[in-house]
């Protein structure tokens, strides 16, 4: 028995599927590059609305590299494995960005804390 205020709630993976689908229209290449334009612009749409009822302790610290411009610093630091060339010559292009990721990511604020209150578990 529904009512009107009743609201349904999604599964996450119908959440992330959304913001997903949405950051990735646009692309017609994968490298480092798009996945870190990928990566943020689902951050991007996820945070207009869906954060509210789903919350996600990644995608929170996620948005705070965005708040701080370091979302694609960390992006290639995280994937520079999988694509060492293109981190490599993105690194000689951004080494200033790179070296602020690095001074802010090493400061012990700036990790993700998971709790008992915001772990994400079903």
């Amino acid at each position: 028995n529904n009512s009107n205020t009743d609201t349904i709630e999604l599964p996450f993976c119908a959440i992330f599927g959304k913001s997903f689908i949405l950051s990735i229209i646009d692309q017609t290449e994968f490298n480092l590059k798009t996945l870190s334009e990928i990566r943020s612009s689902f951050i991007e749409y996820y945070f207009k609305e869906d954060y509210k009822n789903y919350p996600n302790v990644l995608f929170d610290y996620h948005k705070k590299l965005i708040d701080n411009n370091l979302l694609e610093a960390y992006n290639h630091y995280l994937f520079q494995m999988g694509a060492e060339n293109e981190f490599t010559e993105w690194l000689d292009n951004n080494t200033e960005k790179y070296e602020s990721f690095v001074e802010w990511y090493t400061l012990n604020d700036n990790i993700i804390n998971i709790t008992e209150n915001n772990k994400y578990l079903h």
